[in-house]
């Protein structure tokens, strides 16, 4: 099942200068993140991944679109992967994707699309509500609550920015996320469901046009594909958000 909605429309940091391979981030509290990066364009991408796992989940997508353009980084949080020596500190997290968004900026990118799969597209949406500099987060498997981070909370701030929200249908509360997010956000957006396709990352896999998805989002192709006039006048439902985000016990709390 497919379902479109769309409209046209103060860290520290340490790195290499190169431009592909390891990178070494400083947060602002400190925390030493290893990281890897790839290709040299002026936008850059920002991959954030899920809870207890790392940056090695994007080993096929990121040099995909380092080869189309992007500037593109990947790290580990902290308490992860070659991170593992920082604790995972969950609520102290978007110091790590705010390092990584300053490392882009300072290597020549001048603006960043963030990437996440599911405590990591929870992480990036609420760090691209309070930095300009992102334009537009791609969540993959959002949660209703992950380590606290509630997805009624984490778009203050958001505005007019694009979104992409990404579920498998079998998947059924990141599939809920994805609807109540592409019900909150106003600018251009799309909700794409996969049947039995899996999670988070994993769904790069599980769905072989996902990589080709996320590209033609980032580049702009497949907005510009579509007949805005169409798309605004299009009366397609991912369900009535009230159903999502009840009075009294959130479903956040209550379905974890």
């Amino acid at each position: 099942m497919r379902v479109f909605f769309a409209l046209l429309t103060g860290v520290f940091f340490g790195a290499s200068t190169a431009t592909a391979g390891e990178v070494s981030l400083t947060t602002s509290d400190g925390v030493h993140l290893a990281s890897e990066a790839w290709g040299d364009g002026a936008e850059g991408v920002l991959l954030v991944h899920d809870e207890g796992r790392s940056r090695q989940d994007w080993s096929t997508l990121a040099p995909r679109l380092a080869a189309n353009g992007f500037r593109v980084l990947a790290l580990d949080l902290r308490g992860h992967g070659g991170s593992s020596t920082a604790p995972a500190e969950y609520v102290k997290m978007p110091a790590d994707v705010v390092a990584g968004i300053g490392w882009l900026e300072s290597h020549g990118a001048s603006k960043v699309h963030l990437v996440g799969a599911a405590f990591g597209a929870n992480l990036a949406l609420q760090v691209a509500g309070s930095n300009a500099l992102v334009s537009d987060v791609v969540a993959l498997s959002p949660q209703l609550n992950a380590q606290g981070l509630k997805v009624s909370g984490v778009l203050a701030g958001y505005g007019e920015r694009s979104l992409l929200a990404v579920a498998s249908e079998d998947d059924t509360l990141s599939a809920r996320a994805a609807s109540y997010l592409i019900q909150q956000t106003t600018g251009p957006k799309h909700l794409q469901l996969y049947e039995a396709a899996g999670s988070g990352a994993r769904m790069l896999n599980g769905a072989p046009d996902l990589e080709t998805l996320v590209l033609s989002w980032l580049n702009g192709t497949f907005l510009r594909s579509m007949d805005p006039i169409a798309a605004q006048q299009a009366n397609v439902k991912t369900g009535d958000p009230q159903q999502i985000e009840a009075t009294g016990t959130r479903l956040e709390e209550r379905e974890r």
